[in-house]
């Protein structure tokens, strides 16, 4: 990778192989790089500035974010995939395997307790949060136990 930086001629001398977004981006960003014979990667420096984004057509800057979009997931892909093989390492070492590692309990099923009178498809089991209709029948004076089922 070639990193251009420098004098406003030397800017020119090599913005002369690139594209005119590129030599836009170069004239604007002194610490800016661009691949040199067959690279692909392109590297924007610290030099980006909002001003000079905000300079740039809607077009260019979002041929900037896919190429900002495509080089973060590349990173993300290798950084997991370093991470699986260091956990595949330390199982291996340890002598560990995936059916070591701890599952939760099994719970049986719960059985309702409780019955909507007026839908009987709505049902509680007596667990977690109250349904609505229970509360607003308990709210209107009936009893929980009205909703029992036998």
């Amino acid at each position: 990778m070639r990193a251009i930086g420098g004098s406003a001629k030397q800017l020119l001398s090599h913005s002369a192989a690139l594209s005119p977004f590129e030599g836009h981006l170069l004239a604007a960003f002194p610490l800016l790089s661009f691949p040199s014979h067959g690279e692909s990667h392109r590297c924007l420096g610290p030099a980006m500035k909002d001003r000079v984004l905000e300079k740039m057509e809607l077009d260019d800057l979002w041929n900037l974010h896919q190429r900002i979009i495509d080089v973060l997931d590349r990173k993300l892909e290798n950084q997991k995939r370093k991470l699986e093989d260091q956990l595949d390492e330390l199982g291996r070492r340890f002598g560990g395997s995936p059916k070591d590692i701890p599952q939760r309990r099994p719970y049986p099923k719960v059985e309702p307790k409780f019955r909507n009178p007026n839908d009987p498809s709505e049902t509680w089991s007596g667990r977690g949060k109250t349904p609505r209709w229970m509360i607003e029948m308990i709210a209107d004076g009936r009893s929980i136990d009205d909703f029992r089922i036998q």
